[in-house]
């Protein structure tokens, strides 16, 4: 994926939600209908009948045309997954028991929810890329990030949390004044850069000290919309 390339995914891309009946006593039918019946415009549904009694092929047969159905007596749940997937045509594959009974937007919330991780993924990558071009292997700096990013973004380099105890994150600064000191006194130590990412771009407006500070005293770097880059060892 090129940075700015949202992707090429269509607006709305077909779901497979698979439904793995092995119990019986679970409403098989109930459970197709609440598949059926998404929010999402494209959902296929794929239903493998591990029980294949008269109740279950009578639910598979009321949705015929709707429904890929699978008899499955004889095969393990893997191996009727795996029979399901094959057969599948969505660009994502989600898999149920008869016994989940979907809420209507269960599919739409929950492609929401997978955009914005693979979003927020996605700017980790280019961020840990940023770094790696604006700071030397092996140098130490100040990450400013509330403990929101994976530490693999500092690779090859040392990430100093802010505010720091012992190494660890000691949470946010209770005014300027303190975040000032305690920049001051991690560059005293060695540290020869901070950077903000974007979870804490606030930072420079709220603690007006500490952004004043770093404006008047040491240059930034780098900027984007991910990060901001200040050098420290001037």
């Amino acid at each position: 994926m090129a940075e700015g390339d949202e992707s090429s995914e269509p607006e709305h891309p077909r779901i497979s939600l698979v439904v793995s009946h092995v119990d019986r006593a679970a409403p098989l039918r109930e459970a197709l209908e609440r598949a059926l019946n998404q929010t999402w415009p494209e959902v296929e549904v794929l239903a493998v009948d591990h029980v294949a009694d008269s109740a279950s092929r009578e639910a598979l047969a009321r949705s015929a045309g709707r429904v890929t159905g699978i008899l499955a007596p004889d095969r393990s749940q893997a191996e009727g997954l795996q029979a399901a997937v094959e057969q599948s045509r969505g660009r994502y594959v989600g898999f149920l028991e008869s016994g989940d009974l979907l809420a209507a937007d269960a599919v739409a919330v929950g492609l929401e929810s997978a955009k914005k991780l693979a979003q927020w993924v996605w700017k980790q990558m280019l961020l840990a890329r940023d770094l790696a071009a604006t700071i030397p292997a092996g140098a130490r700096f100040i990450l400013v990030d509330e403990e929101q990013l994976n530490r693999q973004v500092a690779a090859g380099r040392q990430a100093i949390p802010f505010l720091e105890r012992d190494g660890k994150y000691w949470g946010l600064p209770p005014d300027g004044a303190t975040a000032v000191g305690e920049l001051e006194r991690l560059r005293a130590a060695g540290a020869q850069f901070i950077v903000f990412a974007w979870p804490a771009f606030w930072w420079l407006s709220h603690y007006r000290e500490l952004g004043q500070h770093l404006a008047n005293r040491y240059p930034r770097i780098f900027a984007n919309d991910r990060l901001i880059v200040y050098r420290l060892d001037t």
